[in-house]
């Protein structure tokens, strides 16, 4: 049982930080096709995001990175927040002890996650006319002003 904990446990690190060399997309590449929703609301890549500036967030609910960014990321308006943890009960969780004031994608966002990525989050991703413009993960995640500005450019 303790080998089973300290598994566990080296997972759930694994999960949140780890190199991000070989990941699946790069910046200047399209960003693929995928479709995430919330109860009734959808968010389709990348037709919702075909025109202009769009940042979409990967987070996970176990992950102590992603709860402290929080407070970042409620200061933003116009981002899209997508779990890769598809377990609508963590999401529920996470977005009342963290008080996201945005909609958490949870819906579809493991494979979307996958589709890009092998690990790390959170993570974040500048679009622009469907094509990732810059990608950071954590530690080096923008902040407020990164993330406002480039929404307004």
């Amino acid at each position: 049982m303790k080998r089973l904990v300290l598994f566990s446990a080296l997972l759930l690190f694994i999960g949140c930080i780890h190199s991000p060399e070989g990941e699946k997309v790069h910046e200047g590449d399209a960003v693929p096709s995928f479709e995430v929703s919330a109860g009734a609301l959808k968010f389709r890549s990348p037709d919702d995001i075909r025109k202009g500036p769009a940042v979409l967030i990967f987070i996970d609910p176990d992950c102590k990175d992603c709860h402290e960014y929080v407070s970042v990321l409620n200061e933003c308006e116009g981002i899209v927040v997508i779990s890769r943890s598809e377990d609508e009960a963590k999401v529920g969780r996470f977005a009342e002890e963290t008080g996201i004031m945005h909609e958490v994608f949870f819906k579809g966002g493991n494979a979307a996650y996958y589709l890009m990525f092998h690990s790390i989050v959170p993570r974040v991703l500048f679009v622009r006319d469907a094509r990732i413009e810059r990608i950071y993960a954590e530690p080096d995640v923008p902040g407020v002003v990164e993330i406002q500005q480039f929404l307004t450019d």
